[in-house]
C-alpha cells in the first residue's frame, strides 16, 4: 500500500458507496428518500446535485399535502364534479379547507384557478392578449366613426 506523501497526498481508496444510489426513485422528497435508506438528508441532497438530477417537485410541500395531491391526480374525473366538503369526505384527509382549496387551484378543478380580466361573457382571457371577439368588435366600433 502507497505511503502518504505531500505530492500525491493521502493514498486513495476506492469509493464505497453503502447505497445503490442508481434504483432511487428522485421524484421523492430527499427527506423520504434519507428515511428509506437510513441516511441523512443532506448526504442525498448532496448526491441528487452530483448526479444532475432536479430537487423534486413535493419538496415545500408537507406529507399529508403530497397524499391529497396524489389522491386528486388519480381521482381527478370523481373531484371534478364533487364540493370542497366532498372531495375532504372522500379522500379521508386531514388538511384544512384552505389546504384543499389551494390544492384543487393548483390542480385546475376550481373555477377560480384562472386569473385574468373578466370578460363581458363570463369569459377569462390572459392579460395582453385579445380575443378575436373583441378584435372584431373594436374594429367595427372603429370604422362606424
Amino acid at each position: 500500500m502507497p505511503k502518504w506523501n505531500w505530492f500525491t497526498g493521502p493514498p486513495k481508496r476506492g469509493p464505497k458507496t453503502k447505497f445503490d444510489w442508481n434504483s432511487i426513485d428522485w421524484t421523492e422528497r430527499d427527506i423520504d428518500i434519507a428515511r428509506r435508506l437510513g441516511c441523512s438528508s443532506e448526504l442525498v441532497r448532496l448526491k441528487r446535485r452530483a448526479l444532475g438530477f432536479a430537487p423534486s417537485m413535493w419538496h415545500h410541500l408537507p406529507k399529508p399535502t403530497i397524499e391529497f395531491t396524489r389522491w386528486l391526480k388519480e381521482h381527478r374525473r370523481k373531484a371534478r364534479h364533487m364540493s370542497i366538503t366532498e372531495v375532504m369526505e372522500a379522500s379521508q384527509t386531514d388538511l384544512s379547507r384552505d389546504a384543499v382549496r389551494a390544492a384543487l387551484r393548483r390542480s385546475g378543478l376550481m373555477e377560480g384557478a384562472v386569473r385574468g380580466p373578466q370578460l363581458e361573457k363570463g369569459r377569462r382571457d390572459t392579460p395582453g392578449k385579445q380575443s378575436a371577439e373583441s378584435v372584431a368588435n373594436k374594429s367595427v366600433k372603429g370604422s362606424r366613426s
